[in-house]
């Protein structure tokens, strides 16, 4: 047997009687529980030859930490594996249908204090054992322990439904942390965005939380109340592709351009498909992109980040030109009034010589293909 604490019988009260009453209730729980281990949250008092002193042992092998010696997070999480192992000792006990049974049980939980809670401990293996059950100081003034009002403080669990905040459609797959109690737990929403969080005290306040680069963000707080629905409303999160094309619909690429939203600047250079990529953006986020020409501010666009567009175009209208003609004949001689037939990208224009043989065709891009007949008019 592993010895977990060893004490002098004096200036006690035990609310079985006597130690050798502790005795035979332990061997009584145990013979009530053949079949499984629930009996062994509480450790076995064995009383010493001289009669003044008695052991406390468990069937656990391990090293035994006191409740005082853990860290505030193993505290936590001994409540809580505390609270399960009564639960679990409970349940079990329900299929006798004895209430005399669960009374009594609720005598053997009473402690002194939470340091009557060990932790035994071997290598991956954590089990949790009390000593001094059914005791009480004989000091006045002396309560019974604490832990049956831990045990019965109502718990319940809290069902969470986590939705994107722009239209309130569910969002799966999302990590929430939570903090309650001095706890902190991490849920990911499931296929239809719900998280389930046990056992929270009713009036308990819940706070939830995402996390961005170590740091809270999307803070909300709920309050535990039976039969409680809760949503937590996240911010949709998508990737913005930006091409940049001119007015013919042609890629362009190494184009620089200043993005900036939310008091944030990111320069971007388009790639080989006139592409570029403002990842991990907010829905709703508003987006002005800048471009730079000889390093210079030039063209700027703005932009809605939206769930359902796949693609933002960044149309970039080229420089222009005007195009002048000057109509002459074989000899030379200047041609005016002459009508002048022009057909470019599918258009058509007609223009008209001036008095000294010229005509404008206006806002014409380089390198575009342009088709001129010019006509003399004849003499009435």
């Amino acid at each position: 047997m592993n010895i977990i604490i060893t004490k002098k019988i004096e200036n006690v009260r035990y609310t079985h009687g006597s130690p050798d009453a502790a005795k035979a209730i332990f061997n009584q729980i145990k013979g009530t529980f053949p079949k499984g281990n629930e009996y062994r949250i509480f450790s076995e008092p064995i009383i010493l030859e001289d009669g003044r002193k008695i052991s406390w042992t468990t069937e656990y092998k391990g090293k035994a930490i006191n409740f005082d010696k853990l860290s505030k997070e193993e505290q936590n999480k001994a409540n809580k594996m505390l609270r399960t192992q009564i639960k679990k000792l409970f349940d079990a006990s329900k299929k006798f249908e004895d209430t005399a049974l669960t009374d009594f049980l609720y005598q053997c939980i009473e402690i002194p204090d939470l340091n009557n809670i060990y932790l035994i401990r071997k290598g991956m293996e954590e089990h949790l054992v009390l000593t001094e059950w059914g005791f009480v100081s004989d000091v006045p003034g002396a309560e019974r322990g604490l832990l049956a009002k831990i045990i019965n403080t109502l718990r319940i669990p809290m069902l969470f439904t986590v939705v994107y905040n722009d239209d309130d459609s569910i969002a799966p797959g999302k990590e929430i942390n939570f903090e309650f109690e001095d706890e902190k737990e991490i849920h990911k929403s499931n296929d239809k965005g719900q998280i389930i969080v046990d056992e929270v005290k009713i009036d308990e306040v819940v706070k939830a939380f995402q996390l961005e680069d170590n740091k809270p963000i999307n803070v909300q707080t709920y309050k535990c109340y039976e039969e409680g629905r809760y949503k937590i409303k996240v911010p949709r999160i998508i990737d913005m592709k930006f091409k940049v094309i001119n007015n013919k619909k042609v890629v362009l690429p190494n184009q620089t351009f200043i993005f900036t939203y939310n008091d944030q600047k990111i320069t971007l250079t388009s790639d080989a498909n006139g592409t570029m990529l403002l990842p991990k953006m907010f829905a709703e986020t508003e987006v002005k992109a800048h471009q730079i020409i000889e390093e210079k501010e030039a063209h700027i666009n703005r932009f809605v980040c939206e769930k359902d567009t796949e693609e933002y175009l960044i149309i970039i209208k080229e420089d222009v030109y005007n195009m002048r003609f000057k109509v002459i004949d074989n000899k030379d001689n200047i041609i005016r009034n002459a009508e002048i037939k022009v057909k470019y990208e599918g258009k058509t224009a007609t223009l008209f010589s001036d008095k000294d043989g010229y005509a404008v065709l206006e806002d014409v891009e380089p390198g575009t293909k342009v088709e001129v007949v010019a006509t003399k008019k004849k003499k009435k």
